[in-house]
C-alpha cells in the first residue's frame, strides 16, 4: 500500500490539474487581449499622432517634419518587436519576418467566432483610421483654400522708416559752418538731423505702389537742381520747396509674358546710377563719394525691367536728370543690363537726353555711361567699384567731358563690425570759355575715406569716419571767410542711423 504521504500528493495533483489548464488558457487569452487591444489602441493613438504630423506638414511651417515611417513608434517599441505588434501599430511589416519572431500564442486554436470578431475589430479600426485621415485631408484642403482666398483678396502693407543724424568736425573750422561739396554731411560743429524718412510699400495682387516722404538737410541739398517755375493763370508754382519732401512715389503693375514677369512702374524714382544709395542704412560709409554727389539723384517718368536667368534688362523714359517737372520738351532715356550671382553683381548703364533748359541754343544731348560692380570673395572681405564717363556738346563742336572712378573695400572681422576704406576721383573738363558742369569751377576733385561701422543690434548702425577732400582749385572754406578759398579739408564724423521695416 502506498503511504499516506503519496496518497496526499496524488490527491493534490488531481485537484490542481484542471485549474492549471484553465489558468494557462486565461493567460493566453489575456496575452492576446493585451497585445491586440493594447496594440490596436496604441496604433490608433499612433495613427492619430502621425496623422496629426502629416496633417501639420501641409502647413508651410511644418514641412520639415519627417514622414510617418521615419517617426519612432509612440509606445517606444524598437525593431525587436513582434510582427503582430508592429502590424497593430500600423508600422510596415517585412513579410519574411512573420513566423520567425517569438510571438505569444494561445494554448488552443482560436475558434471561428473569435477569428471573425478579431477580423471585424481590425476592419472597424481600419475604417475609422481611413475616415479620420480623409477628414483630416478634407480639413487641411479647406484651410488651404481659405488661406488662398484670403491671400488673393488681401492688401499687403509694409511700412518703413529711417532716421539719419550726425555730428561733424572740420579741421578747417569754417565760421559759416559749411562743409562744401559734401552734399549731405555738410554742417560743421553741429548735431544735425540729416534726414527723416517714412514710407510704405503696398501691394494688391499684381498691382503695387511705394511712397517715401522725407525731411532734413539731405533733401534740401540734393533737390537744389530741381527746375523752378512761377506758374501762371490757374497753375501753381513748382520748385525744390514743393518736391523735396518726396523721396520716392510710384505705382507699378506686374505684367506677364509667357514665363517672364515684367514690372512696369511710373512715378518718381531714386536713380539707378552707381552702387551707392541715398539712404545710408546698410552702407559702408556715412558720407557718399564724389561720384554719388555729382551724378543723378532721382528721375521722374516710366521704367520697366525683366529678369532673364542671371541677367536683368531694364529701360526707362524720364523727364531728365534731377527733374520732377521738366524744363524742356525733350525726354531722357535709360537702358541697363545687370548680372548677378551669389557673390558678385555688375551693371552697365546708359543714360542720355537733352538736359539744358528750353530755349538753350542747339539740342545737345548729355551722354552718361556707368559701370558698377560689387564682389564678395569671402565672408571677411568685399569690394565695390564704379567707373563713369560722359560728354555733352556746348558751343559749336566743343564738348564737355568727364571721367570718374571709385574703389571701395570693406573688411568684416565680426558680424557687428565693418571696417571700410574708399578712394574716388572725378575729372570735369570744359571747353575754353565754358563753365564747368560740376565742382564750382574745379577741374577735378578727389577724396579718401576710412570708416568703422558698428551694428550693435538689428536696425541700428553707428559710424565713425575720417575723410580727406582735395580739389584742383580753392573750393572749400576755412576760418573767417565768406567765399571758398582752400583746396582741401579734413573732417571727422560720428553718425547714427536707425531704420525699421
Amino acid at each position: 500500500m502506498l503511504s499516506s504521504r503519496v496518497w496526499t500528493w496524488m490527491l493534490f495533483l488531481a485537484i490542481a490539474s484542471p485549474a492549471a489548464a484553465q489558468s494557462t488558457e486565461a493567460d493566453a487569452s489575456g496575452g492576446v487581449g493585451s497585445s491586440a487591444d493594447g496594440g490596436v489602441g496604441d496604433a490608433t493613438g499612433g495613427e492619430g499622432a502621425w496623422g496629426g504630423e502629416v496633417g501639420a506638414t501641409s502647413s508651410p511651417t511644418r514641412r520639415d517634419q519627417p514622414p510617418p515611417s521615419d517617426v519612432a513608434p509612440a509606445d517606444g517599441s524598437d525593431e525587436a518587436d513582434s510582427a503582430v505588434e508592429r502590424e497593430a501599430r500600423g508600422a510596415p511589416v517585412d513579410p519574411s519576418s512573420v513566423g520567425t519572431q517569438e510571438v505569444a500564442q494561445p494554448a488552443d486554436e482560436p475558434t471561428e467566432e473569435t477569428g471573425d470578431a478579431a477580423d471585424d475589430s481590425a476592419d472597424d479600426a481600419a475604417d475609422d483610421s481611413a475616415d479620420d485621415s480623409a477628414d483630416d485631408s478634407a480639413d487641411d484642403s479647406a484651410d488651404d483654400s481659405a488661406d488662398d482666398s484670403a491671400d488673393e483678396g488681401g492688401v499687403d502693407f509694409a511700412p518703413f522708416g529711417m532716421v539719419e543724424a550726425f555730428f561733424l568736425w572740420s579741421f578747417r573750422d569754417p565760421d559759416n559752418g559749411i562743409v562744401a561739396l559734401r552734399g549731405f554731411d555738410n554742417r560743421h560743429a553741429s548735431f544735425t538731423l540729416a534726414n527723416v524718412v517714412f514710407g510704405a510699400d503696398l501691394a494688391y495682387r499684381d498691382a503695387y505702389a511705394r511712397i517715401a516722404l522725407q525731411w532734413g538737410h539731405t533733401p534740401a541739398s540734393y533737390y537744389g537742381a530741381e527746375p523752378a517755375d512761377l506758374g501762371g493763370v490757374g497753375v501753381g508754382s513748382t520748385g525744390p520747396d514743393l518736391w523735396q519732401v518726396v523721396q520716392e512715389a510710384y505705382v507699378g503693375y506686374r505684367a506677364r509674358l509667357g514665363s517672364y514677369e515684367i514690372p512696369v512702374e511710373a512715378g518718381v524714382f531714386l536713380s539707378p546710377v552707381g552702387n551707392e544709395s541715398l539712404n545710408i542704412a546698410g552702407q559702408w560709409h556715412f558720407s557718399r563719394s564724389n561720384l554719388f554727389y555729382g551724378l543723378p539723384f532721382y528721375h521722374s517718368g516710366v521704367r520697366s525691367r525683366v529678369e532673364v536667368g542671371a541677367f536683368t534688362l531694364g529701360v526707362g523714359v524720364f523727364n531728365g536728370i534731377n527733374k520732377i517737372v521738366d524744363d524742356n520738351r525733350n525726354k531722357s532715356v535709360i537702358a541697363h543690363v545687370g548680372w548677378g550671382s551669389e557673390r558678385a553683381h555688375a551693371t552697365l548703364l546708359y543714360l542720355g537726353g537733352h538736359e539744358q533748359p528750353h530755349g538753350t541754343p542747339g539740342r545737345a544731348w548729355r551722354h552718361l555711361l556707368d559701370f558698377a560692380f560689387d564682389w564678395t570673395p569671402t565672408e571677411l572681405v568685399s569690394f565695390r567699384g564704379q567707373l563713369d564717363g560722359g560728354t555733352e556738346a556746348t558751343m559749336g563742336d566743343e564738348r564737355h567731358w568727364w571721367l570718374a572712378t571709385a574703389l571701395d573695400v570693406e573688411v568684416r572681422p565680426a558680424s557687428w563690425l565693418g571696417l571700410a576704406a574708399r578712394g574716388d576721383f572725378f575729372r570735369d573738363a570744359s571747353p575754353d570759355g565754358a563753365s564747368p558742369l560740376y565742382w564750382a569751377g574745379a577741374e577735378w576733385v578727389s577724396s579718401v575715406t576710412a570708416t568703422a561701422r558698428f551694428t550693435p543690434t538689428q536696425g541700428l548702425d553707428l559710424y565713425f569716419e575720417y575723410r580727406h577732400d582735395h580739389a584742383e582749385a580753392g573750393v572749400f572754406y576755412e576760418g573767417d571767410v565768406s567765399d571758398p578759398s582752400v583746396r582741401s579739408q579734413d573732417t571727422i564724423t560720428v553718425g547714427v542711423v536707425g531704420h525699421v521695416r
